[in-house]
């Protein structure tokens, strides 16, 4: 009885967080947009985001066994499937992160080395990503006209890269060890750094990171040709 219980409080929540997330939607509009979708397209946008979803689950595997937080493979994609559904109902992908903590941390890993498995799985992808936006300036520009719009992506790309060199230089300031959220911090840094420049670690790290971002990219454009949006090099912004 208490297990069916839990499962109806589940189901009830569950509801109830879709009926917010789709309460302005007008249903009728949507009906007409899907009734001209490809639906070749719309299937390899969701097979991407499946492979994409599964990778990024290895990837938190591989830091998270660093950490000192034993994830096996199934229970890593298992724990990340319910971290995107939280993150797609809640703000921002704080939700998501959350429940991957507690998820982990329930499993016997602890609290500390399932959040840092977590912090330090978001930083490697917001450097991918500040390291893409930054190469891409180039292309970036020649479709951006506004100046601010330039420096905006300027400082986002080489202002991400600098605050992460920042925060891998923690680990080497002795004197932060004196405190407790100090020292948490460049214990995360030594960590970051043995996942970014170990030569176990690094070539797989850094490549699935930059192959995750990619696939985003990937599934946006196969959403869009699903829907036979015009994309070209006359889209500019001003």
């Amino acid at each position: 009885m208490r297990k069916f219980a839990l499962i109806a409080v589940k189901i009830a929540i569950s509801a109830i967080l879709l009926y917010f997330a789709t309460r302005r939607i007008n249903l009728d509009t949507i009906g007409e947009r899907l009734s001209r979708l490809e639906p070749g397209w719309i299937a390899a946008a969701i097979t991407i985001s499946v492979v994409q979803t599964g990778l990024v689950a290895i990837r938190w595997r591989r830091i998270a066994l660093l950490c000192g937080a034993p994830l096996s493979a199934p229970q890593a994609i298992r724990f990340n499937l319910i971290a995107s559904f939280f993150s797609q109902v809640l703000p921002s992908t704080i939700g998501g992160d959350a429940a991957r903590i507690l998820l982990l941390a329930r499993t016997g890993a602890g609290w500390w080395p399932a959040t840092y498995s977590v912090l330090l799985d978001r930083f490697i992808g917001v450097l991918a990503l500040a390291a893409l936006v930054t190469a891409g300036l180039y292309w970036s520009f020649g479709l951006i006209e506004s100046p601010v719009g330039r420096l905006v992506l300027l400082g986002i790309g080489c202002g991400s890269l600098l605050g992460g060199v920042v925060f891998l230089a923690l680990g080497h300031w002795a004197v932060l060890t004196r405190w407790t959220f100090t020292r948490r911090l460049a214990e995360m840094a030594v960590l970051a750094r043995q996942l970014l420049f170990s030569r176990a670690s690094s070539p797989f790290i850094v490549l699935s990171s930059l192959l995750i971002h990619l696939m985003t990219a990937l599934t946006a454009w196969a959403v869009a040709q699903a829907i036979a949006a015009q994309l070209g090099s006359s889209m500019r912004l001003s």
